[in-house]
């Protein structure tokens, strides 16, 4: 209903130039009247006749008060300046409008013989000076909601060039720390593995198309995410050899999901840190994803611990403001021990904000 609105707002203040809305507005009202001219008036052609020369005299007389208000600088109606000017502004109109009309009737001696000219001359005025003032509180109405229409906009494209900078600036966040750790890992397989290394260059390699392809990319299916970690785990599986066991399973419904670019990264990362290396025990890292209705469920385990689990390095202090751009109020990320391992657990509710 929201995005409906918004659609006929579009339309209304975008669409429609304010002669096209003058002029439909006195022509509706002028038709809804016209029963009663023919009723008042001699005949047909008089109530007509009559009619298009009220339409005529409010269309001139409504621009120029118009080219008032607008030079006058009044934003308000409710406004006393506004109002004062407004309700003069309307009876110099309404009395300009009644004498012509009046002349008209008095020289086509289309009149009512029993009703005093003075009568009729004072009803007329008093019915077109209400008239103009409520075209002036409807023309102050739709500029006011023109404005605030326009804000929105201004707000909305602020709100979301702001966004898609941010989400750039996380990108990058993520992107040299890994490029950091896997040139730290090719320095040291250099000299006493150089078969390894010119493997991990290959691999880094890789890694970096998927990236280079994925920067300009808000949003990706899940099944590139983790062809995406397929990678930077051969990685990680060069340096460390068996030492390093991995697993990853996901069912075809998580797996065409779409989810921010290089949500994985900072969670794999994260379990390949706080590994413990130095125990005779493989590392194991489980990567799994399913769905459930609309909610995403995402966990990346690893045998170990970490000391502080309460405090986040820079890769999952970035995924925690990553997630609150992108699922506002829909997102759940937990980081728990559980029997000797460091599960990272994710709920995603619906699709990313870019995504939608």
């Amino acid at each position: 209903m929201r995005t409906i609105k918004s659609t006929l707002g579009k339309k209304l203040f975008i669409s429609l130039s304010f002669w096209k809305l003058n002029f439909s507005a006195w022509l509706l009202f002028g038709l809804i009247c016209l029963p009663t001219k023919v009723y008042f008036y001699p005949n047909l052609p008089a109530g007509l006749a009559l009619m298009l020369v009220n339409l005529i005299l409010a269309l001139a007389l409504s621009a120029l008060l118009r080219e008032v208000y607008r030079r006058t600088l009044l934003r308000d109606f409710f406004e006393f300046k506004t109002m004062l000017i407004v309700v003069l502004c309307s009876l110099v109109a309404a009395f300009v409008q009644t004498e012509i009309a009046q002349n008209l009737v008095d020289r086509m001696a289309w009149g009512n013989p029993d009703l005093p000219r003075w009568i009729a001359l004072s009803h007329r005025l008093e019915f077109t000076w209400l008239l103009f003032v409520a075209w002036g509180l409807g023309y102050y109405g739709l500029r006011a909601k023109l404005r605030a229409y326009t804000e929105m906009l201004r707000r909305r494209e602020s709100r979301a060039e702001a966004r898609n900078l941010e989400l750039q600036l996380l990108r990058n966040r993520i992107d040299p720390h890994f490029l950091f750790n896997s040139l730290n890992g090719i320095a040291a397989e250099i000299v006493p593995h150089p078969a390894t290394a010119s493997e991990l260059v290959h691999d880094v390699s890789e890694y970096l198309r998927y990236l280079l392809d994925h920067r300009e990319m808000d949003t990706s299916p899940l099944a590139e995410e983790f062809d995406a970690m397929t990678s930077y785990l051969k990685i990680e599986k060069a340096r460390f050899g068996k030492h390093l066991q991995v697993s990853m399973q996901s069912t075809n419904a998580a797996r065409r999901t779409r989810v921010p670019s290089f949500l994985l990264q900072p969670l794999v990362e994260n379990a390949v840190k706080h590994a413990d290396w130095q125990a005779d025990v493989p590392l194991k890292i489980g990567i799994r994803a399913t769905k459930e209705g609309k909610t995403l469920h995402i966990s990346v385990t690893n045998t170990g611990t970490i000391n502080d689990i309460s405090h986040d390095g820079v890769g999952l202090s970035t995924l925690r403001r990553l997630l609150e751009i992108q699922y506002p109020g829909r997102n759940q990320f937990t980081l728990s021990h559980q029997d000797g391992s460091v599960c990272a657990e994710l709920k995603l509710q619906g699709l990313p904000c870019s995504a939608s």
